[in-house]
């Protein structure tokens, strides 16, 4: 059996989190502009208490998934009260919320007391054996198997492991961006929202830049990922999604320079006072059309490289083929974006079904390597090594 439970757990409250930000994230500006020290509280209104205890239970959830997963991998029984206290938990959570990601924890919760009992039954086993010969190494694989533990828990595959390290750099980058884009508008924001941003509230549009140009720096460590663990599938496919990925870093990056300019033209400095109110608006507003520009421009090669990235993904063997061909169809999306952009501006409502597809293919990737990982043949772990 693999170790899949405390997966599954981080990705319940990594879903939990994307959709929080993408809701709520909203919300979180108010805190921020307030300095977040004593912004919440019981005499407030009920929206600002749940929107900090929505991100909270999230954290909570990341710790208990990653409490559970050290266990599996150190093939230690889950203690008595974990699996029946989640299991209450979520039994109330369901009841209460109904519509809620809660129903996602069954399965792991009842995966839990699967594994609790062989955990059990095998080390009984052990223990009444303890005073015998040792056994022969094959049968403690055997053990450990049914324990649901790999036969060596000490081994950590290379494949395996950068796998979980590029979904990981993924999800990051996906979550990274959401944020920004709720901070300050920066990602898909129009020229109105950000300078709207600028306007209502200059520090959580710096932050929300910060994390714009985190997120970049994550995206292009995913991508660094994803050619380590298809390079062994065709060496020259994977250098180029690499090199396609980083040239659209790059100008990306550059193309949110302006907004520093634009945000400097909202603090009033130097000379720029010199200039009246509608000549600043409308520098501003130049300055965002430029990043705006320089960000639809990059999405040429944030679009071609999906076309490699999938053909490897499906030709991989030890990826589902699915995620190529959505992989592949993410690019159409992307270059479809990207023409919409520049030649029929007025017509965006051409990209909202190609929005749906990326998402899916991008977050399924995330979350599939992040959770389920790879599985390849000692040759090909000894060629991504």
């Amino acid at each position: 059996m693999r170790v899949w439970i405390g997966r599954s757990i981080l990705a319940v409250a990594a879903i939990h989190t994307v959709f929080g930000i993408a809701v709520l994230g909203g919300r979180l500006a108010p805190l921020l502009h307030r300095g977040l020290f004593n912004t919440v509280t019981l005499s407030q209104a009920s929206a600002t208490a749940a929107t900090f205890w929505f991100f909270v239970s999230g954290v909570l959830a990341f710790l208990v998934g990653g409490l559970v997963h050290h266990l599996e991998r150190l093939g230690i029984a889950f203690p008595g009260f974990l699996p029946w206290t989640l299991l209450a938990l979520t039994i109330a959570g369901c009841v209460l919320m109904p519509v809620s990601a809660w129903w996602l924890l069954l399965v792991p919760v009842a995966g839990m007391f699967a594994r609790r009992r062989r955990a059990v039954v095998v080390l009984t086993k052990r223990y009444a054996r303890a005073r015998g010969r040792p056994r022969p190494r094959s049968a403690r694989v055997i053990d450990r198997r049914r324990a649901g533990m790999s036969p060596n828990t000490t081994d950590h595959m290379a494949p395996e492991k950068v796998a979980r390290i590029a979904g990981g750099f993924y999800l990051a980058f996906i979550l990274a961006s959401v944020l920004a884009d709720a901070l300050g508008h920066v990602g898909l924001g129009s020229a109105p929202q950000v300078y709207q941003a600028i306007a209502a509230n200059v520090w959580s549009f710096r932050l929300g830049l910060v994390i714009a140009f985190t997120s970049a720096f994550l995206f292009l460590m995913a991508a660094w990922g994803l050619y380590v663990l298809l390079r062994p599938v065709n060496r020259d496919l994977a250098l180029l999604f690499l090199l396609l990925n980083t040239v659209g870093v790059a100008i990306q990056c550059a193309s949110m320079l302006p907004l520093i300019s634009a945000m400097l033209l909202g603090d009033g400095v130097g000379r720029v006072r010199a200039f009246s109110g509608a000549q600043l608006e409308g520098l501003a507003y130049l300055f965002i059309n430029v990043y705006k520009t320089g960000f639809v421009t990059a999405q040429l090669f944030f679009g071609t490289w999906l076309f490699p990235l999938g053909y490897l993904v499906y030709t991989s063997k030890f990826l589902p083929r699915f995620l190529g061909v959505l992989l592949m169809l993410d690019g159409i999306a992307v270059l479809i974006w990207f023409l919409q952009a520049l030649l029929l501006p007025a017509y965006p409502v051409i990209t909202y079904p190609g929005l749906a597809v990326s998402f899916v293919a991008e977050v399924g990737l995330a979350l599939w390597l992040l959770v389920r990982g790879v599985k390849v043949s000692d040759a090909t772990a000894g060629s991504v090594g």
